[in-house]
């Protein structure tokens, strides 16, 4: 199994709006729109996308999976900033072995996530800004150190590649 995980792009920011209602900024969705330029070309071959409920990451996710042809976003309470990385390993292991899955949601939670597969430890010193995306190879059932950290690229190295190959 690989996992990609995304956090959403640039969301607004407002005292009034409740946290799960916040959408994508003007500039959250042109980087959106920029990472779905970018991820056929990466050739990820993603079976299924998977995001949190929370209105940025639903709209970040449902920007980048058109270009793709992706099926529309599994939306999931499991990648909520305040989910436990132990819940979402249990509700992947429905997926086959072969799955690449991309999984749009939040900080801390992603690098939350990252660690406890790669260092059996939830607390790591990995950074995901707005619109990071990084790859994990799993070696057998989603759970704590059963991955691999393959590659971690921040919004700007996207950007960089979509300008390059555009």
């Amino acid at each position: 199994m690989r996992l990609y995980f995304l956090r959403h792009a640039d969301a607004a920011y407002g005292s009034l709006t409740p946290d799960a209602e916040r959408p994508l900024s003007p500039k959250g969705v042109a980087q959106a729109e920029t990472i779905a330029r970018i991820l056929p070309r990466l050739d990820l071959q993603i079976t299924d996308v998977l995001s949190s409920t929370y209105l940025r990451a639903k709209q970040t996710a449902e920007i980048v999976s058109a270009p793709s042809q992706l099926t529309a976003p599994h939306l999931t309470s499991y990648l909520a900033p305040d989910s436990k990385p132990k819940e979402l390993f249990d509700e992947l292991r429905h997926y086959s072995q072969d799955s690449h899955l991309l999984l749009v949601s939040h900080e801390p939670f992603l690098s939350s996530c990252i660690g406890s597969l790669i260092l059996f430890n939830s607390f790591p010193k990995i950074s995901l800004g707005k619109g990071a995306l990084a790859c994990v190879q799993l070696g057998g059932q989603p759970q704590s150190g059963a991955g691999v950290l393959l590659w971690l690229m921040q919004y700007e190295q996207l950007e960089i590649l979509s300008k390059r190959s555009s």
